[in-house]
């Protein structure tokens, strides 16, 4: 069996989001894709992270139409920071040893030797990866992770992020198109990141 693992703040979660954990299912042969809105953040600023119960629901409604995508809260539950090797270790231990693969974007390779106890999560899942662009480069990546590493073929480079959605909502624009339909009428029925 093998599973995907998709954590990250989703700050909001938006429409490149989606389509790099169907390219990780379709191109690795993925039963199911995890998605974990993460509560507390090690390495961000999370006073700049609107409340877990929002993101959430975001994540939620972005992928409720999507059989192989599962909603889980095994990093949002808990009021307390998110270490990602506890999480691998975690789904080991659900799935029966299931084969694991944890999906992000490429900026994380460069900086993945300082998550805590990296190599605890190296060992138990394959690092599945998108570059953000076409000019990625990989110096500086520790050669474990990058020996660890799994870049996605199908993967089309989509410009969005989610500190550009909020900026735009800031702005006064619009963010249609660029989130899920349903998870676009959640933020402007909350006014969120207005």
């Amino acid at each position: 069996m093998r599973v995907g693992i998709f954590g990250g703040t989703f700050n909001p979660i938006h429409n490149a989001h989606l389509r790099l954990a169907e390219c990780a299912r379709v191109e690795l042969g993925l039963e199911k894709v995890y998605f974990l809105a993460t509560n507390v953040v090690p390495h961000k600023d999370n006073s700049q992270i609107i409340d877990i119960s929002h993101r959430e629901k975001m994540v939620f409604l972005a992928i409720e139409d999507n059989h192989f995508f599962v909603f889980s809260d095994i990093e949002s539950r808990a009021d307390k920071t998110a270490y990602t090797y506890e999480t691998i270790l975690e789904f080991k231990r659900m799935t029966g040893g299931a084969e694991l693969f944890y999906i992000s974007g490429g900026d994380t390779l460069h900086m993945f030797h300082h998550y805590r106890n990296y190599r605890t999560i190296i060992q138990n899942a394959s690092l599945v990866i998108a570059p953000r662009a076409d000019n990625f480069q990989k110096d500086g990546i520790e050669p474990d992770v990058l020996s660890a590493a799994v870049f996605l073929k199908s993967f089309e480079h989509i410009d969005i992020s989610s500190t550009k959605i909020r900026d735009i909502v800031k702005s006064g624009g619009s963010i249609r198109y660029l989130v899920p339909p349903k998870v676009f009428d959640y933020i402007t029925a909350s006014g969120l990141y207005v």
